[in-house]
């Protein structure tokens, strides 16, 4: 079997991980991928893809049939470049419209990322923002 690690192997990962190593690290001196050595991390937890999977995956599904998986592998793909809101409000534009092709969700994506506000910058000095020094008097006093 050459898919599978040595259980010297797989000990010794599991004791570089709990020295707190890297996967990067544990795989230069090991020479197995990092990907390898994540699937062994005791502490690694994944996390579930943010889609509203349920009404959109299914209508994709019940229209489209096989055709519908690049969509929803398309949704999920979505959630790690755009906002979980952002991907929310696209899906439910798509499925009012029965939307159910990948190009169309991309585009309302990238519709609701530039109708979302940008993030204003803060500032340090404003008219009516105190000074630091008016406070340090409050405080004393």
């Amino acid at each position: 079997m050459g898919n599978s690690l040595k259980m010297a192997d797989k000990q010794r990962i599991l004791a570089l991980l709990e020295l707190g190593w890297s996967y990067r690290r544990i795989q230069r001196e090991t020479g197995v991928r990092r990907e390898t050595v994540a699937r062994y991390d005791p502490k690694k937890v994944s996390k579930p893809a943010n889609v509203p999977t349920g009404p959109v995956a299914n209508a994709a599904i019940e229209e489209r049939d096989v055709r519908a998986y690049r969509l929803l592998q398309g949704m999920i793909s979505f959630t790690r470049k755009y906002p979980k809101e952002q991907v929310d409000w696209a899906c439910g534009v798509a499925l009012e419209g029965r939307l159910f092709r990948h190009k169309h969700l991309r585009r309302l994506v990238e519709q609701a990322a530039r109708r979302a506000p940008a993030q204003l910058p803060l500032i340090q000095t404003h008219e009516i923002i105190r000074e630091l020094s008016e406070y340090a008097k409050e405080v004393n006093v």
